[in-house]
């Protein structure tokens, strides 16, 4: 068989040449990307929900605490409560609007 000295021909070279030859654009732009499930919007409005009582529980927690004299040495935990959930309610919801955005 006698080749032709086009090299971009199909018909030069043999299959796995051609194969080796293409290239396979590793983003193109017509895929979607997938979120996991864990961070769909769904979980995050579930997230936040529950964290906001978390947050209530919380600060009803410090209340107590400020109120009774016996538990002011033990305000920390209520306290810690009360910014770990305020922290992943911004978080999440920071990371709601940045994908609300790009959509």
């Amino acid at each position: 068989m006698e080749k032709n000295s086009d090299p971009g021909s199909i018909f030069n070279s043999s299959l796995g040449d051609q194969l080796k030859k293409m290239k396979i654009d590793s983003n193109p732009f017509f895929r979607r990307t997938i979120t996991p499930w864990y961070d769909s919007e769904m979980s995050c409005w579930i997230l936040i929900t529950f964290m906001l009582t978390v947050l209530i529980f919380g600060l009803i927690g410090v209340k107590a605490a400020l109120e009774n004299g016996d538990f002011e040495s033990h305000i920390w935990v209520p306290s810690s409560l009360v910014a770990l959930s305020f922290f992943t309610i911004v978080s999440t919801a920071f990371r709601m609007i940045r994908r609300h955005e790009k959509s």
